[in-house]
């Protein structure tokens, strides 16, 4: 996607305190360049990215998909004309906001960043990359990776690479790193 243009419309209905939009639109927008297809040079797009409540995922996760339980991130492709931006839109990323503060809290690393992986990983469904196989899986993270590295944020080398070869994602440590502070309370 790297010759067209990303618009990223964010909207906060979790209740929560977000990521900053800067490092998120940084991420997105390098995730997007990583598009498994290509948009046409000079084309405009827009990806909706809405943080919800784990109760809000909940109910999504079940509307949509039949499964009962949360989930962290849910996508859904558009690709239908946004007059306003004159923009296609790419889709809607859905990241349960509540699920990242968890998960962050629970591996001692920074909610920003599990959040913002969350919605890299909903975007790079949008534009072509999957981990249903254990080499998309592979080839999803390393893009996530150099995604959220171009926004500041890390993830931990060995512990990335050993959940790489993992059926889940789960296991995985994400951190921040904004300057020369890490946003890693542990560490």
């Amino acid at each position: 996607m790297s010759a067209g243009v990303l618009l990223v419309r964010v909207t906060n209905n979790s209740g929560a305190k977000a990521p900053r939009n800067s490092k998120l639109r940084t991420a997105l927008r390098a995730a997007a360049a990583l598009a498994r297809r290509a948009p046409p040079a000079g084309s405009r797009h827009l990806v909706d990215v809405s943080w919800v409540s784990d109760a809000e995922m909940r109910r999504l996760n079940r509307r949509h998909t039949g499964r009962t339980g949360t989930t962290d991130v849910l996508s859904f492709e558009d690709g239908s004309p946004d007059p306003e931006l004159r923009a296609a839109r790419l889709g809607d990323v859905i990241c349960n906001l509540e699920l990242a503060a968890s998960r962050a809290q629970e591996l001692g690393d920074c909610a920003e960043a599990e959040a913002v992986l969350y919605a890299v990983h909903g975007l790079l469904h949008l534009v072509g990359f999957t981990d249903e196989t254990p080499t998309a899986r592979r080839r999803m993270r390393r893009a996530e990776v150099s995604a959220l590295a171009e926004a500041g944020l890390r993830v931990k080398g060995e512990e990335w690479e050993q959940a790489s070869r993992s059926p889940t994602r789960r296991r995985r440590r994400v951190g921040a790193t904004v300057g020369n502070t890490s946003c890693n309370p542990s560490r």
